[in-house]
């Protein structure tokens, strides 16, 4: 059992979209059809979206929107790749978008998940409200490469990342990025800070105890605009970070 998720629930609505092009696009809808509309992207390839993924939202202030991309999960025909580009995925977020009538959509995504989210935020920014990522996974022209790049996404003007962790990224280059399991319990990289050198010595709990202890002492930091008790998740190369757009770290990362 994941403490640290909302509780199970069952979608109140699945159907499937026909692009029109030879596939069926499987999606749900879950929570509260008069929420917040968020669009959950999986990763890939082949795996669709999975019970787990209806938990990350509130389920009372969300409205929980899965699909199975095409040629996975539920979606046929499985496995497909015809008609199936990066661009045959952005046209189906916006078909889905437009047949549930909805506005704007904060986009959730994870790994390949989250680079599908950066494209279409691109391709239709007056239909994002938010975007959300983790594991940011992108490309480069140096070859097939798969490179972490979300701490640079943390900068941009559309991140959702408080004010005073944007700072900190921007302006404060000579703090040590570090692994530590002082927040969560598990071992992730970030930028030292008191919380972090309070702990050193200290026994922790196992994941996800240690994350629900520290979860007041995190959220009163934010309340308080302070980064030093903040969990400020970095990568090595965090230094790059920048105050530019998604659209401007993207041309930069593909030169």
């Amino acid at each position: 059992q994941r403490a640290h998720l909302f509780p199970e629930i069952e979608p109140f609505r699945k159907s499937y979209l026909d692009s029109g092009d030879g596939h069926k696009i499987y999606y749900e809808e879950c929570g509260n059809p008069s929420g917040i509309p968020v669009l959950v992207l999986h990763g890939g390839p082949g795996g669709g979206c999975s019970p787990t993924m209806r938990r990350f939202f509130d389920p009372d202030a969300y409205y929980i929107i899965l699909f199975d991309q095409r040629g996975c999960g539920r979606s046929k025909p499985y496995a497909s790749v015809e008609n199936n580009t990066t661009w045959h995925l952005v046209a189906d977020i916006e078909a889905i978008r437009k047949k549930l009538s909805i506005n704007k959509l904060v986009l959730f995504g994870g790994s390949w998940g989250a680079a599908l989210s950066l494209i279409y935020a691109q391709a239709y920014p007056a239909m994002v409200s938010k975007i959300i990522l983790r594991g940011v996974f992108t490309m480069t022209q140096a070859g097939a490469t798969a490179v972490q790049m979300g701490t640079a996404f943390l900068t941009c003007a559309e991140s959702g990342a408080p004010q005073e962790y944007k700072e900190t990224l921007l302006d404060q280059k000579t703090r040590p990025s570090l692994f530590t399991r002082a927040f969560s319990g598990r071992p992730a990289r970030a930028l030292e800070n008191e919380f972090i050198s309070l702990m050193q010595g200290q026994p922790l709990l196992p994941f996800p105890l240690q994350n629900t202890m520290t979860a007041s002492i995190r959220k009163k930091a934010q309340k308080l605009e302070n980064p030093e008790y903040q969990s400020l998740w970095a990568g090595e190369n965090y230094r790059e970070c920048r105050k530019e757009s998604v659209a401007e770290l993207i041309e930069r990362m593909s030169l």
